[in-house]
């Protein structure tokens, strides 16, 4: 990613700045989603359901840390073309960066988000179907056990009873 700073001295902007720091606050956040959606991954490969909700909790305060800096980057680039021209041209290519930094960390923790959402329906349909064969195993055996003729006793009785 980009770490070099926003000019902010003569010719720079405020904005720029503003900007910038919105912009790495977005980047260390998703970081953090990033390492917390392997987390994540591992805990439903192992089936470990306590530990998943945990990490999906901690998750959650992340995306609202997210989407608290989104809305501050919302108030930053309202006119983001005309304030961006305001700025020298290397800070606008660093900031065009750091922009496309913040897209491409997104993009990832959504793609893993959508692996594990995928995976978690795998294994949805997986318990399904076994219970589904469980409740066939319970029906058969209820309706066997309502076929046997009461007076014939125990049909598979040993000697003791």
């Amino acid at each position: 990613m980009n770490e070099q700073p926003a000019s902010t001295g003569p010719g720079g902007s405020a904005w720029a700045a503003a900007l910038e720091a919105v912009l790495d606050r977005q980047c260390s956040v998703l970081e953090d989603l990033d390492q917390w959606a392997s987390r994540q991954e591992n805990c439903i490969a192992a089936g470990n359901v306590d530990e998943l909700l945990a990490v999906l909790g901690h998750r959650q305060s992340l995306v609202e840390q997210l989407l608290s800096t989104q809305a501050e980057l919302n108030g930053l680039t309202s006119n983001f073309e005309v304030l961006l021209q305001s700025v020298p041209d290397e800070a606008r290519t660093h900031l065009r960066g750091r922009m496309r930094d913040v897209d491409g960390a997104l993009r990832k923790v959504v793609e893993q988000d959508d692996r594990d959402r995928a995976e978690l329906e795998r294994q949805k349909s997986v318990a399904q179907d076994e219970l589904q064969v469980l409740e066939s195993a319970r029906r058969a055996r209820s309706r066997y056990v309502a076929d046997v003729p009461s007076s014939t006793g125990h049909r598979f009785a040993d000697e003791r009873g």
